[in-house]
């Protein structure tokens, strides 16, 4: 195959010219392989950001899930005060009743020794 004639001017028909020593050809390829490139770069930032979106979302979420689990501790504690002051309540209340019962049982002595 016989080697291409080149001029220092010589336009490759894609844009680029062809430096003395290069053929069309050469360049050609060269053109095809930055195009090649070029949908790469762009696939890989479309990529970036679907990343980056992703990852937005999974800091949304482990907020939303730290500020859940927080509330889920202060909800136990608050469950936790309630339950101390049920029992508390529960206890005065005993002895409340206790209490009463006995008065009840001295107003009935007292009734029966007024009535003897």
């Amino acid at each position: 195959m016989p080697r291409e004639q080149t001029s220092p001017a010589m336009e490759t028909g894609l844009g680029l010219i062809a430096p003395p020593g290069k053929s069309r050809a050469a360049l050609a390829r060269l053109d095809v392989a930055s195009h090649k490139l070029a949908i790469a770069l762009t696939h890989l930032e479309i990529e970036l950001e679907e990343m980056q979106r992703r990852l937005g979302q999974q800091d949304a979420t482990h907020r939303e899930s730290d500020a859940l689990r927080h509330d889920r501790a202060r909800l136990a504690n608050d469950l936790d005060h309630a339950r101390a002051r049920e029992r508390l309540l529960a206890a005065l209340a005993d002895e409340a009743a206790t209490v009463v019962s006995g008065a009840i049982q001295d107003v009935k002595a007292a009734m029966r020794g007024l009535n003897a």
